[in-house]
């Protein structure tokens, strides 16, 4: 598996300043050397909140930069027949190489866009540790056959099964995952089909469940489909290379930057640690108060 070797982190509490300070140094780093950069952000409270300190510290210095806010709280996104996927998409085709700029979206965004346009030109802030370990779990006693019959399991130590694609099936998963026709039903299985198909997800289910769940057997309201993800490190890049007008292309985000409290101890530094991914601390971004003060006044 390719990804990106190293991830910057900033190790922070609730209430440390360390969004305010990411704005900042993103900010900065758009207007002198034309960076760009996507923060990622748990709700749209949040994104809101943020983009009004960063509209407001790119007036006080006079810097005209392009900041950007998508979600689906925008008055003109509920009025909007386009997804937010497909506007942060035609965002980044757009995006001008040379023009540093700051664009913010939900964890949720980030997580569902199973491509990301030129990822090599920008950076990747998440404000939050993001969830590794995701699980999806509904009761499907009757209906499960219309994923089930589309899924591969295949086992995996003695009390799991991985799950897989089954062939011929990632076409008739992935109308399910899109429900263009908004099936109440498909609304239901859409989560797990989303899933199966990203790349950038490995999943499971417990062996003993699942027959329960096929053979139909015990008290229906326990015959449940319960999914064990693991998001991998995939989704910042694969770090495969290209050529492309005499240029090596990467893919893999510029710099990725994990911020929040007790890293050392999330399960994103154990897990991903184990599959060969390095952090270490963002130098500018961690306050230190044994750094000289020209060096942390503009950021701490």
């Amino acid at each position: 598996m390719k990804h990106p070797k190293s991830i910057y982190t900033v190790n922070a509490f609730a209430g440390s300043g360390k969004t305010y300070r990411a704005l900042r140094w993103s900010l900065t780093e758009a207007m002198i050397h034309q960076r760009k950069t996507v923060m990622v952000f748990k709700s749209t409270k949040l994104i809101n909140q943020a983009h009004a300190d960063a509209v407001a510290f790119a007036a006080e210095n006079n810097w005209p930069l392009p900041i950007t806010a998508i979600h689906s709280d925008l008055l003109h996104m509920r009025r909007s027949k386009i997804s937010v996927g497909t506007l942060i998409q035609q965002h980044l085709e757009d995006a001008q190489v040379d023009q540093g700029e700051l664009l913010m979206i939900t964890e949720v965004a980030f997580l569902q866009l199973l491509h990301w346009p030129k990822r090599y030109q920008w950076t990747c802030i998440f404000d939050e540790i993001p969830q590794v370990d995701p699980t999806i779990k509904k009761n499907l006693p009757e209906n499960h056959h219309l994923l089930t019959q589309h899924m591969s399991f295949v086992p995996d130590g003695d009390k799991y099964c991985r799950v897989e694609i089954a062939a011929g099936s990632k076409t008739a998963l992935t109308a399910i995952a899109e429900n263009p026709s908004r099936d109440d039903v498909n609304t239901v299985l859409a989560p797990y089909a989303q899933r199966l198909i990203h790349p950038n997800y490995d999943s499971w289910v417990l062996n003993d469940q699942l027959q329960r769940l096929l053979n139909q057997q015990g008290d229906p309201k326990s015959r449940q489909l319960e999914l064990f993800s693991l998001l991998l490190p995939s989704v910042f890049g694969t770090g495969a290379q290209r050529e492309a007008n005499d240029t090596k292309i990467v893919d893999a985000f510029d710099d990725v930057i994990i911020m929040g409290a007790g890293f050392d101890i999330s399960l994103m530094s154990h897990i991903w640690h184990g599959l060969g991914v390095e952090f270490q601390p963002h130098a500018e971004l961690t306050c230190n108060p044994s750094r000289p003060l020209r060096q942390t006044a503009l950021f701490c």
